[in-house]
């Protein structure tokens, strides 16, 4: 108990002006940008790097949420719920919009396209037919900015997703609208007010269901991205097998969308 009360104190410190920051930004926010925000947006490619600090931050955030409830410090968890949100309504609103990562989804439509008839190589290379496949999706969300925990930890989690559900995760892959339709559906409920997001905070089930929102879609999306620009060291078959599961993750956070 000593040590978590510890804990709770060096977070605290470094919470009180970031967060209130984050939450004023959260409460002004929605959905909706200017046409002005889009181009601004559009201007700044998204890269793995970005992505990949922007799912740690929302990590780190939703580690400190645990951390705070588990001490019965339920208005610390609560702003570390909202931090995490804001984190990933920013980068969501930015992905949505970006012009870049629209083609990303459509060469993967392609790239599924030109393997027709392939599902059952690409399901062995994600089922471990390929022992090296693993270790390479983990080594590259390392190279985005991921700890080695994190990378196998997202990595293990799109697999288990994919192969719970590989019929919602090849749709997906075919349909880059609506892979862009669950995404926006992600974001409009990371930017709802802060008063929306407190709910829930006393309730485990509420917190892991809201984990599961806030990474599996990011996660999946990041899976997505790094893989589709590394056909060279993956091959069509690999990078499909990729896009695969980080389409079923995205598709994971997509269905606790009420």
């Amino acid at each position: 108990m000593a040590a978590l009360e510890a804990e709770q104190a060096r977070l605290l410190a470094g919470y009180a002006t970031s967060l209130e920051t984050e939450v004023a930004r959260l409460r002004s926010i929605g959905p909706q940008v200017t046409p002005g925000e889009a181009a601004e947006r559009r201007g700044k490619p998204l890269t793995p790097p970005y992505l990949g600090r922007a799912l740690v931050a929302i990590e780190d955030h939703l580690a400190d949420m645990e951390t705070f409830a588990a001490t019965g410090n339920y208005e610390a968890a609560r702003q570390s719920k909202l931090a995490a949100a804001a984190r990933g309504c920013s980068t969501l609103r930015r992905l949505c919009d970006d012009d870049d990562f629209h083609k990303v989804l459509m060469t993967m439509q392609e790239q599924l396209t030109q393997l027709g008839g392939q599902e059952k190589s690409i399901s062995d290379w994600i089922s471990g037919t390929s022992p090296s496949f693993r270790d390479l999706e983990v080594e590259l969300l390392e190279l985005a900015g991921l700890p080695l925990v994190l990378a196998q930890t997202h990595v293990d989690q799109a697999i288990a997703a994919f192969q719970a559900d590989q019929t919602a995760a090849y749709n997906l892959m075919r349909n880059p609208m609506k892979f862009l339709g669950d995404l926006r559906q992600l974001r409009d409920l990371s930017c709802q007010t802060a008063d929306l997001l407190s709910q829930g905070i006393h309730r485990e089930q509420s917190r892991r269901r809201w984990k599961k929102i806030l990474t599996f879609g990011l996660g999946g999306t990041l899976i997505v991205v790094v893989n589709g620009i590394s056909t060279a060291v993956l091959g069509p078959i690999g990078v499909a097998a990729s896009g695969a599961m980080g389409s079923a993750a995205v598709g994971v956070a997509a269905q606790l969308v009420s």
